[in-house]
Order: structure tokens, then C-alpha cells, then sequence
């Protein structure tokens, strides 16, 4: 079984020609990939496969789009060098510890590869940056999808396996 590193390294070369030209044949400027479940198979590869000089910015927001259930989940978007976006919608919550770890779990893939590109945008349209401490920054993740059940324990737990 390959790991994922090498289905990226495979991928890194066919995924900014494909998506070039998807923007180009249907004139659009943003794609939303879609997932309905809260571990998002595909984001993983996709994450990987870019790189940082085809990357110029990573917002993560709020959204209500993707489960009348929860009041938010959470939205990340990739907004490519092209200008072009990739729009990851999935049911990433925190309502319960299973969903939070998942939602943990892909957001470091993002600080890992982006750290540096990521910007936190709150329903208001208030623009944060992130909080170097990775316990921090997931705290003001959970913040932005209005998540308070956790204690900082569970942050700095959550923080560490940044690392």
C-alpha cells in the first residue's frame, strides 16, 4: 500500500494543470469540493499535493452551508497564486470529541503545509491571524464555529500533536 506522500508526489504534478483547466473550460473562479462527512478522504492528497508557491492565501471561516444541525461548520478556503479558489466544504464541527478530533486533525494538515498563509475570518467579516502556539490556534478555530465545550487541557492536547 503506498503512503500518502507518494499518491501527493503523484498527484503534485497533474493537480494545477487540472484545475487550470477546469477553471478555464467553465469560466469560473472557484470550486467547491464537497464532502459529505466529517473526515474528508480526498483533502489529505489535495493539501499535499500543493505547493507553497501555488498558494497565496488560507481562510478559514464559518459556515452554515453544510449542516442545518450545528450552527457552523467550518470552511476552508485555498485561494490559489492563479487568484482561482478551492472551497473544502465538509462537516467538520467539534459537537462531540469524535468530530473535534477529526476537525483537529485536518486543520494541522493546513497549519503544517500553509502556517504562514492562513487567515481566520469570523461571520462578522473581522479578519484574524493566527495564534503561533498551536493549542491557541485551535482554540480560536473551535472559537470561530462558536465551539466552547472544551477545556484548555483538551487545547494543549490537541496542540501538542501539532508537533
Amino acid at each position: 500500500m503506498r503512503d500518502l506522500s507518494t499518491y501527493a508526489t503523484i498527484l503534485q504534478d497533474r493537480l494545477i494543470p487540472q484545475l487550470d483547466r477546469y477553471f478555464q473550460e467553465t469560466k469560473k473562479t472557484d470550486l467547491i469540493v464537497h464532502d459529505a462527512t466529517s473526515f474528508a478522504n480526498h483533502f489529505p492528497f489535495i493539501i499535499e499535493a500543493l505547493n507553497d508557491d501555488q498558494v497565496d492565501i488560507v481562510r478559514l471561516s464559518p459556515t452554515r452551508l453544510v449542516n442545518p444541525n450545528v450552527d457552523f461548520t467550518l470552511l476552508i478556503e485555498i485561494i490559489l497564486s492563479s487568484g482561482n479558489v478551492l472551497s473544502f466544504q465538509a462537516h467538520w464541527t467539534a459537537y462531540k470529541n469524535i468530530r473535534a478530533d477529526e476537525l483537529v486533525s485536518s486543520v494541522k494538515k493546513v497549519w503544517k503545509k500553509f502556517e504562514d498563509k492562513i487567515l481566520l475570518c469570523r461571520e462578522s467579516g473581522e479578519v484574524l491571524r493566527p495564534e503561533v502556539d498551536p493549542s491557541l490556534f485551535i482554540q480560536q478555530v473551535f472559537k470561530l464555529i462558536e465551539e466552547d465545550r472544551y477545556t484548555s487541557e483538551e487545547y494543549q492536547k490537541w496542540g501538542d500533536s501539532f508537533i
